[in-house]
């Protein structure tokens, strides 16, 4: 099967989000298994959840977010927006996410390109960085806060957090 096989349709996607609202839901949140801006359907959903009145967030690893899918989510108002960014080095993002190294500085080139777009309207979606624990990055934490703060130095005030989570081993 495809991989498109497993994505929502645009159709499902708004019945859900009807129903959602039906039921007195008042937000949601954007996220996945994956990645949910491989669903060209997401930024859409994201539109409509806000124009049927809901709270709306997105976590994302920021590799597809273009300037323009980085305004257009901008003018949506999310209530925040979190790139999930767990490397510090082309090598450890390339372990980490299975890429080649190039991805690693084009999902830096994106965080930048939303912390631009956030500080254009005014820094106001709260914007951040989630980063998981595990041993395979534990030496690159301070790397990945380094590349943020050069972001932030940039554009200031448009990332709000880094928030740094271990990885739990549940073990018998």
């Amino acid at each position: 099967s495809k991989r498109k096989d497993f994505f929502m349709g645009w159709e499902d996607m708004k019945l859900y989000i009807d129903r959602l609202v039906g039921v007195g839901v008042k937000g949601v949140i954007f996220t996945g298994g994956g990645e949910p801006l491989l669903n060209p359907y997401t930024i859409d959903g994201l539109e409509y959840a806000k124009q049927r009145g809901l709270s709306v967030a997105l976590f994302t690893d920021g590799y597809l977010l273009t300037p323009d899918k980085a305004e257009r989510i901008m003018r949506i108002g999310l209530c925040f927006l979190r790139i999930s960014f767990n490397a510090g080095t082309p090598q450890t993002y390339r372990h980490f996410h299975g890429t080649t190294e190039k991805a690693f500085y084009r999902a830096l080139d994106n965080i930048e390109n939303l912390a631009a777009a956030n500080e254009a309207t005014g820094n106001k979606l709260s914007f951040g960085i989630g980063v998981i624990i595990t041993p395979l990055n534990l030496k690159d934490l301070m790397n990945i806060a380094k590349h943020i703060k050069e972001i932030g130095d940039r554009h200031p005030g448009a990332v709000d957090f880094i928030a740094y989570r271990p990885t739990v081993r549940y073990e018998r």
